[in-house]
């Protein structure tokens, strides 16, 4: 029988080096009720105060609290068949094998559609186009050139996102999230400034304009109007590739219960069927949508 928590530290044992991403924002985990909820108290404006004051008796203040509350979603694998005869036969643990590819693609999934939940739905005023040379298109099935990444357009997002928070941003503290396929025209090894053991092991390659740029094979792309497309769609043409610059401080996410399934030697299938359910959520931590900049391959 297969426990619940192996599955549990199985899957978990590569999720945040898959996805550096979770661990460079904040964590609001301890935030999630019954496995299911984030609830977040909001403190409302202070009482405030008054000089010398004249006027009584003094007014009596009511702060006004709030709270923010939100559904993690529910990430389900496809029911998994593994026949009986599998189990004898093979020459591997066919069981450690599903398990391998089910966590992968778990991984790969929640961790673009948190990114998804951090970059999409952007004002114009929070994307900037790329504006190097001509370069062939990086997303797969995408066709024509894009301009390429240069060191500009982030000099550009870390300007923009220093005046939407007038200037309480720490330069090196923020995160651009840069697909593998757009490093190449940014970033020169012999140039870029010195790393700790501990930044690369956060996946960090460089630090540029502030930034520390992250390579990302789990990505988010979007279409020819700037759009984010939802993780999953289908390929076009005209897509582009997006880079997602951000200060850790205002984008969040958190993990919420893990369910496991299974039914082992069923008469019917002739086999052990398994699949799992986890617990995930994020969002941007400000109504406004400071903090957050995507840039966009311009055609």
């Amino acid at each position: 029988m297969l426990q619940k928590e192996i599955w549990h530290q199985f899957i978990m044992e590569k999720f945040y080096a898959s996805n550096p991403h979770l661990k460079l924002s904040t964590d609001v985990t301890s935030m999630v009720i019954d496995g299911k909820i984030v609830h977040i108290p909001q403190a409302g404006a202070g009482a405030g105060g008054e000089k010398n004051r004249t006027q009584f008796p003094a007014g009596v203040v009511t702060r006004g609290d709030t709270e923010v509350t939100y559904s993690l979603d529910a990430y389900t694998s496809n029911p998994v068949r593994i026949p009986n005869i599998d189990q004898y036969e093979l020459s591997y643990d066919k069981k450690n094998s599903v398990l391998g590819d089910t966590r992968g693609e778990m991984t790969e999934f929640i961790g673009s559609d948190i990114l998804y939940k951090w970059a999409s739905g952007l004002p114009a005023t929070s994307t900037i186009r790329t504006s190097g040379a001509d370069i062939d298109a990086t997303v797969a099935g995408a066709t024509g050139t894009r301009k390429a990444l240069i060191r500009a357009d982030l000099k550009k997002a870390f300007v923009k996102l220093a005046n939407d928070t007038k200037g309480q941003i720490i330069g090196g503290n923020l995160v651009a999230l840069v697909p593998v396929t757009m490093l190449g025209e940014l970033v020169d090894p012999d140039k870029a400034t010195y790393l700790t053991d501990e930044e690369r092991r956060s996946g960090i390659v460089a630090k540029l304009e502030g930034f520390s740029i992250i390579p990302m094979t789990t990505r988010i792309i979007a279409d020819a109007s700037g759009a984010i497309k939802p993780v999953g769609s289908l390929a076009s043409a005209d897509d582009n590739d997006v880079v997602v610059c951000y200060d850790p401080s205002k984008v969040e996410h958190a993990l919420g219960s893990l369910d496991m399934f299974s039914r082992e030697k069923d008469p019917q299938f002739y086999a052990d069927l398994f699949s799992f359910e986890q617990r995930y959520g994020g969002r941007r931590r400000r109504q406004d949508n400071i903090g957050v900049i995507n840039i966009i391959q311009k055609s």
